[in-house]
């Protein structure tokens, strides 16, 4: 097993008969749907998800602001389970 040293998540990468597991690490990015569910369903910014594509084409320039789903904590790159936003 590889454990990291920078918080990312340990996962089984492959294992094939009587070998010994292969592991990795790996970032996470567990709620994209869930914060376009969010969108449509707290916020009703949008009537259906599909809407979503249309907007981010509009949109020139981000003023650098951006939105980090951390609903369930922060998986990536770096796993937060306590960050809330």
């Amino acid at each position: 097993k590889v454990d990291s040293t920078q918080g990312l998540i340990t996962t089984v990468a492959w294992k094939m008969g009587k070998s010994p597991a292969v592991y990795a690490l790996e970032g996470s990015v567990a709620v994209a749907g869930a914060a376009l569910s969010w969108l449509r369903d707290n916020v009703q910014l949008i009537g259906n998800i599909r809407e979503t594509q249309e907007l981010a084409e509009k949109v020139k320039n981000s003023g650098d602001v951006y939105f980090v789903p951390a609903f369930s904590g922060l998986y990536a790159p770096h796993w937060q389970q306590d960050a809330r936003g």
